[in-house]
């Protein structure tokens, strides 16, 4: 196991009043840190590097600011790592991703190689680890885990669908119960109570969906027969986020489930819209990816809270606001540090995709005047909603 030094920063620098105000088209977002964290905040957006390739990005993180993700190396490999104190380390796993950490440093993750098949590993202390699997399992995949050692993902079936699974204490697995109509479905988040979210597929519709700890199962609402509904996280306070399209409207909407109906998190652009949450923080703030326009190439990083009603952005590392940016973790303060950390990826100035991470992210977000100029639509859906499974 070795660990490599992060390459110097392509941008990492404290963001000038006078850059956020070229930029921006509104007023700061109204969920702010408090105001005496506020003063002593340093906004940066902060490269994490590479190991030797092109690309990087961060996938989870614990409340201690471990950030885990993947690195390609010099071949173009996406390696699994960690990146902690500035250090960046592969986890004994390539052509995969680490996708989450708790706080005592138990990660979770996904490889392709070594294996005849796609395969989930867990990792601690230099040590990786296969998730077990049963024996008609084709393949397996892992999300999320929590603070008791239970992750949850999907296991691969021979016909090439999927079912939800959760490993107990990362040794035992079990699928978790489809309903009646479901061929298919995916566990993607899990909270302390062992309360688990992600969606189950029947013919026409794919619907949000909540396994609680009880050994309850169910929809959440509002459950439609036609469309999209996903819920890709769920906090201890029983708050699941993710999206949804509302019955089959064109378009996606981040939301937020607080023990009832789902409700829009906001939006970056006018609609149609598409926006998803990917991450939380246990306080109630969310983050992840949204457009400014329905025809935009490129997804961009949101910060919001919970009830605030709208949703901000920052920018890339190349500074250019149109450039491709995400975030799928958010750390509240910590380790003394005032603020809240976003982690993502982001665009470089030569169009890499890099790790990144916006620290002090309240006072670093804005309204982007992109998505305040555009007004035109169109009738066909671009690759990025074709594509919804990569953002996981």
């Amino acid at each position: 196991m070795r660990c490599h030094r992060s390459p110097a920063a392509s941008w990492l620098a404290t963001v000038s009043a006078g850059l956020l105000v070229a930029a921006i088209s509104g007023s700061p977002a109204s969920a702010q840190s408090p105001p005496e964290s506020r003063a002593a905040c340093v906004p940066r957006i902060i490269d994490l590097g590479t190991l030797g390739g092109a690309n990087s990005e961060i996938d989870g993180a614990n409340r201690l600011g471990t950030w885990v993700g993947s690195a390609e190396n010099a071949h173009g490999v996406s390696i699994p790592v960690l990146w902690q104190g500035g250090v960046i380390r592969t986890l004994g796993e390539s052509d995969g991703f680490a996708a989450d950490v708790t706080n005592a440093g138990v990660v979770v993750g996904n490889a392709d190689s070594d294996s005849p098949t796609p395969h989930a590993f867990w990792w601690y202390r230099g040590t990786p680890h296969l998730l077990p699997v049963p024996s008609w399992s084709t393949g397996s995949f892992v999300r999320r885990i929590n603070q008791h050692d239970d992750a949850v993902g999907s296991l691969s079936t021979a016909d090439g669908g999927g079912v939800p699974a959760e490993w107990r204490h990362l040794h035992t697995v079990q699928v978790l119960p489809l309903p009646a109509g479901a061929s298919s479905g995916e566990a993607l988040g899990i909270n302390d109570a062992g309360d688990i979210v992600g969606d189950v597929s029947t013919a026409t519709a794919e619907l949000a969906w909540e396994w609680g700890h009880d050994g309850s199962s169910h929809a959440l609402q509002p459950r439609y027969a036609h469309g999209f509904s996903q819920a890709n996280l769920i906090n201890d306070r029983g708050w699941a986020a993710g999206g949804l399209d509302f019955g089959g409207q064109f378009g996606l909407w981040a939301a937020v489930w607080q023990r009832g109906p789902a409700q829009k998190l906001g939006q970056l652009g006018p609609d149609p819209n598409f926006s998803f949450a990917l991450g939380e923080d246990q306080l109630g703030d969310y983050v992840g990816g949204a457009t400014y326009t329905i025809d935009d190439p490129f997804l961009h990083v949101f910060i919001t809270r919970a009830g605030s009603g709208s949703i901000r952005t920052m920018l890339p590392l190349s500074g250019d606001l149109s450039d491709r940016s995400n975030a799928h973790a958010v750390v509240p303060a910590h380790r003394g540090m005032p603020g809240v950390a976003v982690g993502g990826a982001s665009a470089t100035s030569n169009g890499d995709y890099h790790a990144t991470v916006w620290t002090c992210a309240f006072q670093q977000a804005f309204t982007s005047s992109v998505a305040g100029s555009a007004t035109h639509r169109r009738t066909d859906a671009p690759s990025w909603r074709r594509s919804l499974n990569d953002l996981h």
